[in-house]
């Protein structure tokens, strides 16, 4: 079991990384590749998670709304599973949580298989 107390107990208009593989700076440690964010979108922002090569992103809404491709609203409870990088805004607050899942991953070092 883990435990980690963050400085502050959000993070406003910018990805945290929460947790992470072994190798990672992540806080918290994951057995498997995939690193997950944080943030709290505030009114009128815009933020991009950036996807690094190999890698495709997983968005949950966590509470609030937010609009991606300036037209498709997203609202609490929804996931949104994309490949490129993705603009993300919002008119009133949202809170997010951003998965990175690396594609090349061919299985977990608790011993389960992505195949």
């Amino acid at each position: 079991m883990q435990f980690h107390e963050f400085p502050k107990a959000i993070s406003e208009n910018k990805w945290r990384l929460i947790g992470g593989p072994q190798e990672s700076e992540a806080p918290l440690k994951i057995n498997s590749e995939v690193k997950l964010y944080d943030t709290l979108l505030k009114s009128h922002s815009i933020t991009t998670p950036e996807l690094n090569k190999n890698k495709v992103g997983l968005l949950y809404v966590f509470d609030g709304r937010a609009t991606i491709l300036d037209e498709q609203y997203i609202e609490k409870g929804t996931t949104i599973y994309f490949k490129q990088s993705l603009n993300i805004h919002t008119d009133t607050e949202a809170a997010l949580v951003y998965f990175e899942l690396d594609t090349e991953a061919q299985f977990s070092r608790n011993g389960m298989s992505t195949q």
